[in-house]
């Protein structure tokens, strides 16, 4: 038994429109001809749809399915697209007959209905994926706009970096005080003291230098006038400067190992002065800090 759709008068009244058919006929459910199809010269499709639906609504044709065959030739051999059509209660299932030539392409109406729900399906899926795209190409714009602003952010604020770290190396210089310097002076002693020694060496000899030219012009030194001590130390501050140099020379020193440099580099750069840049270093690595005050200590 072959599936079938059934139709309604009214519902095979539009395959008929859509389809455009030339030529139908009824059958009942045994092939056997009850309305024979139309000659297109004498009779048009509508006018042979009108005897149909008289044929079936008359008492003459007892409740059950037939057939409404169409075709675009009247040649015989011509295969049809068949139709059933209900009336009234039928007692048999629908069937269509098995010695007339169906064609195999024609599909039921619940097939074409799926097909059609299917397409729609997939029409909306292409929709939302194209909303898709577009809101992607819009989230990409946004996402390169806030790379580029951090991009700039990043530069701006290495450009921050530099300036406070020239900042910070003034201000260590500016603000420091006796009280201050006590710790790291005490650290790079030997550097330091060597450091006075020359300079009060040189001050030394500046002074016998001025006595020796005040003889030669027939003056008197005096002995209590505001000439330089050799005794008296140059100032705290210069000492600090020579310090630091030190230091910095130590620090990239280390560059061949990356990770001991930026080590370093990050104990220098958090530090508010070079009393807690030692004490941050020494509670770093022991080892490190004594490397670093010899170091600074050198040639002492």
């Amino acid at each position: 038994m072959t599936d079938t759709t059934i139709y309604t008068i009214p519902e095979f009244k539009k395959e008929l429109a859509e389809n455009k058919y030339n030529h139908i006929g009824l059958f009942d459910s045994n092939g056997t001809q009850i309305v024979s199809f139309n000659n297109i010269k004498n009779t048009t499709v509508a006018k042979k749809l009108q005897e149909i639906d008289r044929k079936l609504k008359s008492k003459q044709v007892k409740d059950g399915f037939y057939t409404i065959r169409c075709k675009n030739a009247i040649s015989g051999s011509v295969p049809t697209e068949d139709y059933v059509v209900q009336k009234g209660e039928p007692t048999e299932e629908p069937s269509l007959s098995e010695n007339v030539g169906v064609n195999p392409n024609v599909r039921t109406y619940q097939e074409v209905l799926d097909m059609t729900v299917k397409i729609q399906g997939l029409e909306r899926d292409k929709k939302d994926l194209e909303k898709d795209v577009t809101q992607h190409k819009a989230d990409h714009l946004v996402l390169q706009a806030k790379a580029d602003a951090l991009e700039d952010e990043v530069e701006q604020l290495k450009a921050d970096k530099v300036t406070l770290e020239e900042e910070m190396e003034e201000s260590q210089l500016e603000e420091v005080g006796e009280d201050k310097l006590e710790g790291y002076l005490s650290i790079a002693s030997p550097f330091i003291e060597r450091y006075f020694d020359n300079q009060a060496e040189k001050l030394k000899h500046e002074k016998i230098r001025l006595h020796q030219e005040a003889v030669r012009l027939g003056q008197t030194p005096n002995p209590n006038g505001q000439g330089h001590d050799p005794n008296k130390k140059p100032q705290n501050k210069e000492a600090v400067t020579l310090a630091l140099q030190r230091v910095e020379e130590y620090i990239n020193s280390k560059r061949d190992d990356e990770e001991l440099f930026q080590e370093w580099s990050e104990h220098y750069n958090e530090a508010d002065n070079l009393n807690d840049f030692f004490k941050r270093v020494q509670e770093w690595d022991q080892e490190q800090f004594e490397e670093l005050v010899a170091y600074i200590n050198k040639d002492a």
